[in-house]
């Protein structure tokens, strides 16, 4: 879990204009140059690349107080490297990108904020490159699904977490490189095992019997 906003980096967004997106509207296109910084102030945004197949690979999902496109931002890239498109509704802050840079280095409180945030994203991050690199389709799933639940969810009763975010077979697809198919097929599995379950595109994990296919001591 993210620690909470800084009230400084909350007033700070407020003297700039808001963007509105609907679901499905883009908000930069791979190799584009930005106009501004975003920062999401409400909704969630997916940054994805397209192959040379034409399949599309989510990269991460980015939420409230994330920054876009984080590589131009911080000068690693002078594009943006990914699609970004809003995953839900969505509203963006559009700030410059310099005025947003020296905010972050005069604050001590911001800076450790979007420190905490990049090292739970690297973690993120991490748990997503070993997703992929499972052989076994249910360890792909159950690998991804442990992403989302530490991005994403919510414990409603011990051991038992919810992911706080509506997604489809195909968009789980899209994170671990397996057709729509086999990813119906392979939740189905999952959830006679009682590992998981989902309703209206929500999905419920219990941690201990995660933990014992995965082999980890936790979630």
């Amino acid at each position: 879990m993210d620690n909470p906003t800084p009230k400084e980096l909350t007033e700070f967004l407020q003297q700039y204009p808001v963007r509105k997106l609907k679901k499905g509207w883009p908000v930069l296109y791979q190799g584009e140059v930005p106009r501004s910084a975003y920062v999401v102030k409400k909704g969630i945004i997916k940054v994805y690349d397209i192959n040379a197949n034409g399949e599309e690979k989510v990269i991460t999902f980015t939420d409230t107080d994330g920054f876009l496109p984080v590589e131009w931002l911080f000068k690693k890239s002078p594009v943006s490297q990914y699609y970004c498109d809003a995953f839900t509704d969505a509203e963006l802050y559009a700030v410059p990108r310099q005025n947003l840079v020296e905010a972050l280095e005069a604050s001590k409180d911001m800076l450790a904020f979007t420190l905490h945030r990049y090292i739970n994203l690297y973690v993120g991050a991490t748990l997503h490159i070993s997703a992929l690199e499972q052989t076994k389709a249910a360890e792909k799933l159950l690998r991804i699904l442990q992403w989302l639940s530490l991005r994403f969810g919510q414990e409603i009763r011990p051991g038992v977490f919810k992911i706080d975010i509506r997604l489809t077979h195909q968009d789980l697809a899209h994170m671990i490189g397996m057709t729509r198919e086999t990813t119906a097929v392979e939740l189905g599995k999952l959830r006679k095992q009682k590992i998981i379950n989902y309703q209206n595109q929500r999905y419920i994990l219990s941690a201990e019997k995660m933990r014992q296919v995965l082999g980890e001591d936790e979630l």
